[in-house]
Formats: structure tokens, sequence, C-alpha cells
């Protein structure tokens, strides 16, 4: 996983992912195919709670970044 910083970073967003899923019904899968990028597919068909995609995919931006090396792109697709 030459994207994060470290496997501690990796495993980080893991764990935020399996949380998206468990509390709000997001399933996240994590495409690290590119080694300049990391796409999150969001399937949001069964979103729940009070929040809408836009809240869940800001909060996305505001905590996955930090997790990844310099120069690494993320990318939030939302299906």
């Amino acid at each position: 996983m030459k994207q994060f910083k470290n496997q501690e970073a990796y495993a980080t967003i893991t764990s935020y992912s399996q949380q998206f899923e468990k509390l709000f019904g997001l399933a996240i899968e994590i495409d690290t195919s590119d080694e300049k990028k990391v796409v999150l597919r969001v399937n949001k068909s069964n979103l729940r709670g009070e929040y809408d995609i836009d809240t869940h995919v800001g909060r996305m931006n505001h905590y996955f970044p930090p997790l990844l090396n310099e120069g690494v792109e993320l990318d939030i697709v939302v299906l």
C-alpha cells in the first residue's frame, strides 16, 4: 500500500470505511490500483440516518487525505 503513510494509516481508512457502512449504510470499496491515487467507491443505495450523501463525502474528504502520502490524490465516486 504505497499510497498510505504506513500500515496503521491503511488500517484506519479501512476501519473508517467499515464504520460508515455500519452506522450509515454506505458500502465503501477502497481501490488502490493506481500508485498516485486512492479511489473510494461509495454505494449509497442503503444510506440511512439524518445526513445526506454530501455530508458524508465532506467527512471523508476531511478525515482520509491526512492518511495518504504526499502527492497521492483521493477520489470519491458515489454510486
